[in-house]
């Protein structure tokens, strides 16, 4: 199968969290040529996902449900949470599991300019899909969610749908909201958390029942 290329680490300074940066990389399929417009996939945790000997591996995945053409061709962006400059901590928490359109605007307003600028993406939202596990996998959603003129598709495993920042509430958002034009895949086992923020499996059911509804 032939292998895409995956950047460097790219360095991203936001302004919409101020004193906070972004490292990100970007998987380019072997098929790619730049002479047609190509889907994009987002991924949440991004060096999760790539690590070779990791859960995903998902370098290997894309060049081969690629070449199989199982999925569409398309670019991979993966990128992590944000670090605050000043101690290199960690903002996961309020970037991933609050819920506004705050993180959405990193990923629309910063992120999506330059990969439109560096390849050439498709603008059709629902050539666009967002992926991401846990936290990164409700925040993937929230971005959807908040910005269904960009992403139409996400991919949700063990999502965070609980009261760590609130997001316990989607289910019932979802059944009261007008209808969206997303497609989304949930993932959970019945072996996940069960704390006082929330059980994960319930909460993934809830959301599998609201968006059936």
């Amino acid at each position: 199968v032939p292998k895409g290329t995956l950047s460097p680490m790219i360095t991203q300074i936001s302004k919409i969290y101020d004193g906070m940066e972004t490292h990100y990389w970007v998987y380019v399929p072997a098929s790619y040529d730049g002479t047609r417009e190509v889907s994009l996939m987002v991924f949440n945790d991004g060096a999760t996902y790539l690590k070779a000997d990791g859960f995903y591996r998902a370098q290997n995945v894309l060049d081969n449900l690629i070449y199989r053409r199982d999925i569409p061709v398309m670019i991979g962006a993966f990128i992590d949470p944000g670090v605050t400059v000043a101690d290199n901590k960690s903002i996961r928490q309020e970037e991933y599991d609050t819920l506004s359109d705050r993180y959405s605007k990193v990923i629309v307003d910063e992120l999506m300019p330059v990969l439109y600028k560096d390849y050439k993406i498709s603008r059709d939202p629902d050539r666009h899909g967002f992926a991401g596990w846990s936290s990164g996998a409700i925040a993937a959603f929230t971005v959807a969610w908040e910005r269904p003129d960009q992403f139409h598709k996400v991919l949700s495993g063990i999502g965070t749908f609980v009261d760590l920042r609130g997001g316990d509430i989607y289910p019932s958002l979802i059944r009261k909201t007008e209808r969206q034009p997303l497609r989304v895949f949930l993932e959970d086992a019945s072996g996940d958390l069960d704390n006082p923020f929330g059980n994960w499996p319930l909460a993934n059911q809830e959301m599998h029942k609201a968006l059936k509804y």
